[in-house]
């Protein structure tokens, strides 16, 4: 088969088409299953935090109210407040034995804050005789649970008490007893839920993982026994495994401390939400467990529950019926187009040859039919062209070799100009070894948009000091370079005049010259508007202070490794709305040894770049500078230069930059 032919194409095409219709289905399906088994896990999570919650209240809620009930009794109270009576004694421990034998686990304790005894009987009755066990000491890291609970616990608080020799886990109801306005011990009981633990954090249900943490984040339950242990082996204020160490995400564990936040709010709401944990992207449900103030999170490995395998016979039928229809569609137009078609390109291929007496065949009326008779007028018309083509390409192509050397040669005078403008303009810069009579280091980065530009950078030595100025000008290219070389020119002339002990003076002076400069004495005439931006810092040797005026122009003040930035007036010159009597202001800085001095036409700032096609902006460019702080000047350019080219990527340069920084 020819491969180029029409019918090869039309194969190829074919295929191409059922792979992509193929692969298209392939990835609707995926999607939309995607949908259906994330709605079906987070659906399968909600319901298994809420089971598990329920079962967790269930397991405790007998046993908290009989603590709360032991603490709240008149009795024990009064015994609390009077231990040393006897007859109340005896009463107290007589009803704290009889609480103890409704308790699920058969053991209590109560423990008074005057003397700090510590109560208790367990499973067996062994103490029943006497149940004092031993004095609480606030220097004994073992009794820290007590001091903790009466200082920081309002009514009551779960203590989860993990034996990691036993493998056992004992959750102590530990309640407030109040009385007369104060807390003045703490009791209740405890029960062993060891194998109801056991049996929520190891569930039988493939991709299920639950955990248990308390607000705070440490975790109380977890299939991993090594943070169990680790857990209840910290005593006091140290601090346990939380879940939030488990979690490698920022955004993940801002997701869960947002929906235990909300959850504060609102305890009985079941929260879903996607989270990320040991590497698997989990649908996770969050319920919060009042009685044990625990919030009970379950992850489910969507993967686990259901597959995109048990959608693989839908995903075959809509591939072999797609495979069906586009063969279909391949024998109708083979029958109805590319037979015909063949037939007409050999009949093409015989006019090609310069066999113009073929006769295509008629087909009537129907599309091939009119290109058969079009090819054959083409056919006639191309026999009387063939004629005439040579002489009249010929001629085409001396036209246009003449033209295109006159163009080539117009481009070069203009480069030509261009360059020689670049000498110039060149030639208005301040050399390094001017700038370094009065700076001790200095850098410049130096970029016109073009070859020329409309900035610059400007020094001048006077009777009174020197003057160091940036200056960006209408426009770029060729008309900005020309505004350049204008300004340059007034501000020798206004040097010469007036000094450099005063810039907002020659600033205001600089004004008023542009204005008659670039529009005359009627404004309303003009044609154009043009104008510039500029600052001018002006210093005297022996003189540890600059005095800064600027036109929307900033100094950037670097001491200390922190930046300052001492904005210029708002009010930029030369342009017909600039008002001439404008007063501008002098800004005296002080000028340490080691404070550096930076200005900056707005080309760096707006310079786009990064993923986004963001501008460069202020915020980055004061982290840049406050990153070099101590680094020598010299070293600058070549940092900026890779910033701000790495920043810029393959975007083009938008405006003319000029950047400088110096020391004293």
């Amino acid at each position: 088969m020819n491969l180029v032919s029409l019918k090869a194409k039309f194969a190829v095409s074919t295929v191409a088409i059922y792979l992509g219709a193929s692969l298209a289905t392939f990835a609707i399906l995926r999607t939309s299953v995607g949908r259906v088994i994330d709605t079906y896990a987070t659906n399968f999570a909600v319901k298994q935090a809420q089971y598990e919650k329920t079962k967790v209240i269930a397991e405790v809620r007998r046993d908290l109210a009989l603590s709360l009930k032991l603490v709240q009794s008149p009795l024990i109270v009064r015994w609390a407040l009077h231990e040393d009576d006897p007859q109340l004694k005896a009463q107290a421990l007589e009803e704290m034995e009889s609480a103890r034998r409704l308790f699920k686990d058969r053991s209590c304790f109560l423990a008074l804050d005057r003397s700090k005894h510590y109560y208790f009987n367990d499973a067996k009755g062994q103490y029943t005789a006497n149940p004092l066990r031993y004095t609480l000491d606030a220097a004994n890291k073992n009794d820290a649970w007590y001091f903790r609970t009466l200082r920081d616990v309002e009514q009551y608080e779960l203590n989860v008490d993990y034996d990691n020799v036993l493998d056992v886990t004992k959750v102590w109801f530990n309640v407030i007893i109040w009385a007369e306005g104060r807390k003045i011990g703490v009791g209740g009981g405890g029960i062993d839920i060891s194998e109801f633990i056991q049996a929520i954090l190891h569930s039988p249900e493939p991709g299920i993982q639950t955990i248990l943490f308390s607000p705070s984040g440490a975790i109380e339950g977890h299939r991993e026994k090594r943070y169990m242990e680790f857990n209840a082996a910290v005593r006091g204020d140290g601090k346990k495994i939380g879940i939030y160490d488990l979690i490698k995400s920022e955004p993940d564990r801002a997701r869960l401390r947002e929906a235990v936040a909300r959850q504060a709010r609102a305890p009985d709401e079941i929260l879903p939400f996607s989270l990320e944990l040991d590497g698997r992207q989990n649908l996770a449900a969050l319920a919060y467990i009042p009685e044990l103030k625990w919030h009970n999170l379950v992850l489910v490995d969507r993967a686990a529950i259901i597959g995109l395998r048990e959608f693989l016979p839908v995903l075959l039928t809509s591939i072999l019926a797609i495979l069906l229809i586009v063969a279909v569609i391949g024998w109708l137009l083979n029958r109805m187009v590319l037979a015909p078609l063949s037939v007409l390109s050999q009949s093409t291929r015989e006019i090609a040859a310069g066999r113009y007496e073929v006769v295509l065949p008629e087909r009537g009326g129907d599309e091939i039919g009119q290109l058969a008779h079009s090819f054959q007028h083409m056919a006639r018309t191309v026999k009387d062209y063939t004629e005439n083509l040579e002489r009249k390409v010929a001629q085409r192509t001396g036209e246009l070799q003449h033209a295109n050397a006159q163009l080539t040669a117009s481009n070069r005078l203009i480069m030509d100009s261009i360059q020689y403008a670049k000498l110039l303009q060149d030639a208005i810069l301040p050399k390094p070894a001017e700038l370094r009579r009065h700076l001790r280091e200095h850098f410049v980065v130096y970029r016109p948009r073009d070859i020329v530009g409309g900035d610059f950078y400007y020094y001048r030595e006077a009777r009174d000091g020197f003057v160091l100025g940036l200056f960006d000008c209408t426009g770029h290219g060729v008309p900005g370079a020309f505004m350049a070389m204008t300004a340059h020119a007034l501000m020798n002339q206004l040097v010469a005049a007036h000094g450099v002990a005063d810039p907002a003076r020659l600033l205001q002076e600089l004004n008023r010259l542009l204005r008659v400069t670039l529009h005359g004495e009627d404004l309303q005439t003009s044609a154009t508007d043009n104008g510039l931006e500029a600052a001018l810092c002006c210093g005297a040797p022996g003189r540890a202070e600059l005095a800064f005026a600027g036109a929307r122009i900033a100094l950037h003040v670097c001491a200390g490794g922190e930046v300052r930035v001492i904005p210029g007036d708002k009010q930029a010159l030369g342009y017909k709305n600039s008002d001439p009597a404008f007063v501008y202001r002098n800004h005296p800085v002080a000028a340490g040894p080691d404070t550096v001095f930076y200005l900056t036409t707005d080309g760096l700032l707006d310079q786009g770049g990064g993923p986004k096609n963001l501008c460069y902006g202020h915020k980055r460019f004061l982290a840049v500078l406050q990153s070099l702080a101590d680094r020598p000047l010299a070293e600058h350019t070549g940092v900026w230069e890779k910033n701000l080219a790495d920043f810029q990527g393959a975007e083009p340069q938008r405006d003319d930059i000029t950047f400088l920084g110096f020391r004293l």
